[in-house]
């Protein structure tokens, strides 16, 4: 299998015969069991989140190069995706600027051991929901009684939209709409930098502790801690994955 395409600022995918990225964009080079990354210089947070959602399918090594990649070699899927969502996730941060400032993480056996979780995201972290279908593993986390749940699924075009959220929520202050697209109803900045941790865990298909400090309204900015579980199953079509 051979395919040469390439993602441009604008975070359009289109066949490409030439070998380097465009300007603020990325190529991917897949030529058998060879599967290359190339960064441009500076990529934009959009042309990164659309590299990150092509790659949730691939299952091999990959090669990360570039004028881009601070951290040039070989990487499993979820080992690359997890540096490119943060190096996303860093760029919408610095647009967006006072109001994010956090990293994701892969959560491990470590994290739950060290007590830095509320009983909330302890009970999520530890289910174990990766062998199970989308409606299994919801049923499974609706029967661990976890408060301040959201729940977020795809539509066909693969945006981003609230299938559940609780009643009373103290950020965004525009109270999402189920259903909804994240594009119809939130915030720009809130949309984005959602959408660029919900992708990432969705592509690494394992559970993100993502924390920080964001600034909610006039309170200013106040430290946080999420767990992002994806149910992704890759036997099941995507409209039906969750986060």
């Amino acid at each position: 299998m051979r395919a040469h395409i390439t993602i441009n600022a604008d975070g359009i995918t289109q066949p490409s015969v030439e070998p380097t990225p465009p300007d603020g964009g990325a190529h991917i080079k897949r030529d058998n069991k060879s599967f290359v990354v190339n960064l441009s210089a500076n990529p934009t947070a959009l042309a990164l989140s659309v590299l990150i959602r092509s790659l949730r399918v691939v299952e091999t090594t990959m090669e990360l190069d570039g004028k881009g990649a601070f951290n040039r070699g070989n990487y499993t899927r979820s080992q690359l995706c997890i540096m490119l969502s943060q190096m996303a996730l860093n760029r919408r941060e610095s647009e967006f600027a006072p109001y994010f400032n956090s990293r994701i993480e892969i959560l491990t056996g470590g994290l739950l051991d060290i007590d830095i979780l509320p009983q909330n995201l302890l009970r999520l972290g530890q289910l174990s929901l990766g062998s199970l279908d989308a409606p299994t593993a919801l049923l499974r986390v609706s029967e661990a009684d976890i408060q301040n749940l959201v729940s977020i699924g795809q539509t066909m075009s693969m945006k981003l939209s609230f299938i559940a959220r609780p009643e009373n929520l103290i950020w965004p202050s525009q109270t999402p709409q189920l259903g909804e697209t994240f594009e119809e109803c939130l915030p720009r900045a809130a949309g984005e930098w959602l959408s660029t941790v919900f992708e990432a865990a969705l592509a690494i298909r394992s559970p993100l502790y993502h924390h920080g400090l964001m600034k909610i309204d006039s309170l200013g900015r106040q430290p946080f801690q999420r767990l992002i579980y994806p149910l992704a199953p890759m036997h099941e079509r995507s409209a039906n994955h969750r986060v």
